[in-house]
């Protein structure tokens, strides 16, 4: 089958595709699905593991700070 005649959606993650070929291709919406928790979890992993077996911090960094994240939950959803 080359079309579909409704909107596509597609569930994304490690290894998906670039969202312009998937749009290419006619995704209509894509959604990360729990993707984004897992990838939470993973670094949070990893920053337990390094802290508990080197005793450093490295993977902590790049996090956001309290006043970002305050900013963001204050200013509600994105539209």
């Amino acid at each position: 089958m080359d079309s579909v005649p409704v909107p596509l959606n597609v569930l994304v993650g490690p290894g998906a595709r670039p969202v312009s070929e998937l749009a290419a291709e006619g995704a209509a919406r894509l959604s990360a699905g729990s993707s984004i928790a897992e990838a939470a979890y993973g670094l949070a992993a990893r920053a337990a593991r390094e802290l508990l077996t080197r005793g450093t911090t490295s993977a902590m960094e790049g996090g956001l700070d309290y006043a970002t994240l305050n900013a963001l939950l204050l200013a509600g959803p994105a539209r």
